[in-house]
């Protein structure tokens, strides 16, 4: 995924020159090669035997004796501050509910974990804040001036959180101010005591931001309360190095008192939960406001299929409206998540959040792989491209990492962005045995806290069950009561779909007996209890090129091995085959190619994703681009989206953009330049209806260097006339210039990591068997997953 900041704009703006050209790669023998092979780790070897996670603890205890002192004492304050919390849940009015009546503590407090917890990563968020010199902020997303709650969901599908009311108000419809100059929500009742609070903050106004105070705040020096979002006087965070602090894989060269002086400290610091983009609408009770919805509304496993983050950050970052990262931002489909923004994996790969229900059979699904330990182990495949293998466990503290949780170490083990005043580096691998034993910004050991709480998450896990059309208000009416219709869909898809899309089937392979094994898949599809407890996958990996969908999001960089993530995938992962030579259509030439050679190593693979609650969910595919998507969470708003998805899925012919427009969908810039400046000075021209992803696959590390030296010269133009004529003189020069262009055409087919445009794609060779009466059977059936 792409940075957001002007790392991004390096790679993606120098591609954008090539408007026109023919790309072309030629593929050798060596495209079908295997990766280097990965082994076990030395360190980790020696502790094998409990399970992978555990020989990570005994890894962390065996370099550093304190580390099991501070693990005692973690897991003595969790056990001391459950009972606390379990004492305030009894009176939430989610867990209120008779049908959470009876859960058990530990799903209680999973629940809570998962939508409540951050884990620390309000420091990160900061730490965002002062490198970037105040733009990326996130309380410039709560405070009401600058985005009214009635404004959240329709433009951004942000949830309010019912714990919160709106600002007060003057008879001038003013908001009340607090002392700090921000509109904040009220919060009558912020659910948390000073005990709890300490850990958990509390409510910001928005589900999956919690609110905490900033112990370094200073009334009058480190904050406008006149005008919030510039800077104090004399403040230059951006200027300043990263802030580290020593400890184990830190760099021990930088004590505290060297670390920068954070001159920038907000009063209040927001720190990102699961929650953020995990709760959504219940289906089947939705709310009527989607303003003000209470408890009763929500659920927390679905995936927040409304979320807009890319105009999120757009909105947060301001870049303008000439500027490529703009439209790059714009350009993500609602309902997606770039996890890969940092560390950067320099792709395009948005992709839709997982829904957590029918863990069980999930789990029952998981394939043995060979862990970096190397014990062999069932691990079930959280991610779309299955690259999270090393449990269940480690698949959900990395998300917290992800999103913020000890970032005074996370940072510094890939390339920071250079927004953030980072230098382009190569990524190294966050160690879990060094998270183990490395306290973050505020001195806590985020990841052990972390650890212990993920497994009540599990247990919550388990609490998950489907969403039915026949149950939320009105489905019924979806549903058809021709009953030879709805068998003939079942048939269909127990002899098109469910060898992949289905966690009961026959117990053997297909291939040892096709006839006898779709005559006892079908008699499975058929009994009444089919669906139940069914995970509709087989939580395989494939090949992206047999699946057929956007080559991009399976290409992902980060698990595989010496990486960022390399602690969280399997050897197995590590060690797959390159899938060999493929082609796609070229972006600029109709009828003509693109010869790609995807490396081995993990990258090339999807895992089958599961279709429980598809009614519910659409659009469909990894990146929510097959089927219009609708900011809608009504019964008639999902099902006017399923409906469309589903034809568009079963009839490839019909696929559309969103805006409607029939045809492949090739995610492109506007009707408009844009501009890449970059912080050597090189402003870059885009042209207009450029290929998002011709720029967006691209690494940064050497390009600048690589650049042809006119190209150079002729981007960096170092005029001193207005800022207006500069840029009338650089397209001038670059855009209009054959010569300046050609010159990139190599350098860019060399360096993009997808050169897959086409996004709506997927499954046309699936469907091609089925006539238009299986079609419609078959979707039927669908509406009942």
């Amino acid at each position: 995924m792409r940075r957001l900041a002007v790392a991004v704009g390096v790679t993606a703006a120098v591609a954008g020159l090539a408007t026109g050209l023919l790309l072309y790669r030629g593929c050798d023998a060596s495209c079908r090669s295997t990766a280097t092979a990965a082994e076990p780790d030395a360190e980790l070897a020696a502790h094998a035997g409990s399970g992978y996670l555990a020989s990570q603890r005994a890894g962390a205890e065996a370099a550093d004796p304190a580390a099991a002192e501070q693990w005692a004492r973690d897991r003595a304050d969790y056990a001391a501050y459950q009972p606390v919390r379990l004492a305030e849940l009894a009176a939430h009015p989610y867990l209120a509910a008779p049908s959470r009546a009876g859960w058990s503590d530990a799903e209680r407090l999973g629940w809570d974990n998962w939508v409540h917890w951050t884990g620390g990563t309000q420091y990160l968020w900061r730490d965002f804040a002062q490198r970037s010199e105040g733009r990326i902020e996130l309380l410039k997303v709560l405070d009401n001036r600058r985005l009214d709650r009635d404004e959240r969901f329709s433009r951004f599908g942000l949830i309010n959180d019912p714990a919160a009311a709106p600002p007060e108000r003057g008879e001038n419809g003013d908001c009340a101010l607090d002392e700090h100059g921000l509109c904040l929500d009220a919060v009558a009742d912020p659910g948390v005591s000073p005990e709890t609070e300490r850990w958990l903050g509390r409510p910001s106004g928005i589900l999956g931001l919690r609110l905490f105070d900033n112990p370094e705040f200073e009334a009058g020096t480190s904050w406008n309360a006149e005008d919030p979002w510039s800077l104090p006087a004399g403040c230059e965070p951006g200027k300043r190095t990263p802030r580290e602090l020593t400890g184990p894989g830190l760099d021990p060269s930088i004590t505290a008192a060297e670390s920068r002086d954070d001159c920038y400290q907000p009063p209040y610091l927001v720190g990102l939960t699961c929650g953020f983009c995990h709760v959504s609408f219940d289906p089947e009770n939705p709310p009527p406001d989607p303003n003000a919805p209470t408890w009763d509304h929500l659920v927390a496993g679905l995936g927040n299929v409304y979320f807009q983050e890319g105009p999120l950050f757009s909105f947060v970052l301001d870049f303008g409206e000439d500027a490529f990262y703009t439209d790059y931002l714009l350009a993500q489909p609602p309902g997606t998540s770039d996890t890969s923004r940092l560390a950067t994996d320099d792709l395009d790969n948005p992709n839709v959040m997982n829904m957590l229900v029918n863990v069980g059979a999930r789990l029952a699904e998981a394939r043995t792989e060979r862990l970096g330990d190397g014990d062999e182990a069932p691990v079930p495949h959280i991610l779309k491209d299955g690259a999270d293998s090393a449990g269940l466990p480690l698949a959900a503290l990395r998300v917290y990492v992800n999103i913020g949780m000890l970032g005074n170490y996370w940072l510094n083990q890939h390339d920071s962005y250079l927004l953030l005043g980072g230098e382009p580096t190569p990524q190294r691998p966050f160690r879990i045995s060094t998270a183990m034993r490395t306290a973050d910004y505020g001195g806590d050991f985020a990841w052990n806290q972390t650890e212990l709480r993920v497994h009540d998450i599990a247990e919550w896990f388990g609490t998950l069950k489907p969403f039915e059309l026949a149950a939320a208000p009105g489905g019924t009416a979806y549903l058809s009561d021709d009953a030879a219709l709805l068998e003939r869909g079942k048939t269909v898809f127990a002899e098109h779909c469910a060898a992949c899309h289905s966690s009961k089937r026959p117990a053997y392979p297909r291939r040892e007996d096709p006839e006898r094994w779709v005559a006892e898949m079908t008699e499975m599809v058929l009994a009444d209890d089919f669906l139940d407890g069914n995970f509709l996958s087989d939580d395989r990996r494939y090949t992206a090129n047999a699946i057929g969908v956007n080559l991009a999001r399976s290409m992902a960089t980060n698990a595989v091995a010496g990486h960022v993530w390399n602690d969280f995938s399997s050897l197995t992962y590590k060690n797959l085959p390159s899938l060999g030579p493929l082609t796609f259509d070229d972006p600029f030439r109709a009828e003509r190619e693109v010869d790609f050679c995807p490396p081995a190593g993990g990258r090339g693979y999807y895992r089958t994703a599961s279709l429980v609650s598809l009614w519910a969910t659409a659009p469909f595919f990894h990146n929510n681009l097959v089927g219009r998507h609708r900011q809608d969470p009504s019964v008639a708003g999902r099902m006017a989206a399923f409906d469309d998805a589903a034809e568009q899925l079963l009839w490839p012919e019909r696929r559309t953009t969103p805006d409607g427009t029939v045809g492949p969908y090739v995610k492109r810039t506007g009707n408009h330049v844009t501009w890449l400046e970059m912080p050597s000075g090189l402003m870059v021209p885009i042209p207009e209806r450029y290929p998002i992803k011709a720029l967006g696959n691209l690494p940064l590390h050497d390009l600048v260097d690589r650049l042809p030296a006119g190209l150079a010269a002729a981007l960096s133009d170092g005029s001193n006339e207005s800022r207006q004529k500069r840029k009338e003189r650089i397209v001038r020069k670059v855009l209009g210039n054959d010569l300046l262009r050609n010159q990139l055409r190599r350098l860019l087919i060399d360096l993009n990591a997808s050169p897959d445009f086409v996004e709506n794609r997927g499954h046309e060779r699936q469907v091609a068997a089925l006539d238009d009466d299986d079609k419609k059977a078959l979707i039927e059936f669908m509406k009942r997953f």
